[in-house]
C-alpha cells in the first residue's frame, strides 16, 4: 500500500442487524454508510481501503473504484485480525473505522490533531441508558476508562458505572503505534489476529504508548442503534 492510502474501514463481519453489508446500508438516509463515512472524513474513495468479509461481492459491485482487501477467515478472527489484511505497514498514520458507524467531519478531524500515538473517539453519553435493551448494548460495548493521571484506555468487562464512556470504532494510528503493531503481528500473529479493535488499542497503550481522546457527546451514530 502506498502511502497516500488514508483510512482503513473495518467492515469484514456480519451485521448486527438485518443482512446488508454495513456499507452500503442506507437506512433513513438518502446515502450509503459507506458514502456518509467518505464524506465526512474528506478522504477520496482511492484513499481508502475497505476490509470485507461478509457478502463481500456487494462491496465491489457497488463500490467498483474501492480497493477492497478479503479477510477469508472474518468468521474465526476479530477485527483486529481484520485490520492486519490490509497492509498500512508502510504507512506514516492512518485512520481505522468499522463500516457501521456515522460520524463527524470536526470527529475526524479533531482525532488527526492530537498529539498523541493514539487517539480514540468516544461517546460519554453511552454510559448510563434508560432502557433494558439500551444497557444491554452498553453491556458488551468496548467501554472507556480514564482518569485524569493517566492515558484512556478500553475495557468490555469494566462495569458500566465505572467507565467514562462508550468507543465508538474511530481511531488515528501514528507512527510509533504502527511500528509497535507490526512487531506484535510478527512476534505473535496467531494471537493477534484473533483480538478485536479495541484489545490491540489496550495492547499498545499498556505497551506504554500515549492515548489521546475526543469526546463525541453523543454526536454520531451507530447501525445497531438505527439511523
Amino acid at each position: 500500500m502506498n502511502k497516500d492510502k488514508k483510512l482503513i474501514i473495518l467492515g469484514a463481519g456480519r451485521p448486527h442487524k438485518g443482512d446488508q453489508p454495513n456499507a452500503v446500508y442506507s437506512g433513513k438516509l438518502e446515502k450509503t454508510t459507506l458514502q456518509w463515512q467518505l464524506e465526512a472524513s474528506g478522504i477520496s474513495i482511492s484513499d481508502v481501503i475497505y476490509v470485507g468479509g461478509y457478502k463481500v461481492a456487494e462491496i465491489k459491485a457497488q463500490f467498483p473504484s474501492l480497493t477492497v482487501v478479503e479477510d477469508l477467515d472474518w468468521s474465526q478472527t476479530g477485527s483486529g485480525g481484520s485490520l492486519f489484511k490490509a497492509p498500512f505497514q508502510d504507512q506514516d498514520s492512518i485512520m481505522v473505522c468499522y463500516s457501521d458507524i456515522l460520524f463527524r467531519p470536526e470527529t475526524f478531524s479533531e482525532l488527526q490533531r492530537l498529539d498523541s500515538d493514539i487517539a480514540i473517539a468516544y461517546d460519554s453519553t453511552k454510559v448510563a441508558c434508560n432502557t433494558p435493551l439500551q444497557n444491554e448494548s452498553i453491556n458488551v460495548s468496548e467501554k472507556v476508562t480514564a482518569l485524569a493521571t493517566s492515558a484512556p484506555g478500553i475495557d468490555k468487562n469494566v462495569q458500566p458505572n465505572w467507565a467514562n464512556g462508550k468507543f465508538v470504532g474511530l481511531v488515528h494510528f501514528k507512527n510509533n503505534a504502527i511500528k509497535l503493531l507490526n512487531r506484535l503481528w510478527v512476534d505473535n500473529p496467531k494471537k493477534v489476529e484473533q483480538l478485536l479493535l479495541d484489545d490491540l488499542i489496550e495492547l499498545l497503550r499498556v505497551n506504554g504508548l500515549s492515548v489521546g481522546d475526543v469526546d463525541v457527546k453523543g454526536n454520531w451514530a451507530e447501525l445497531v442503534d438505527g439511523y
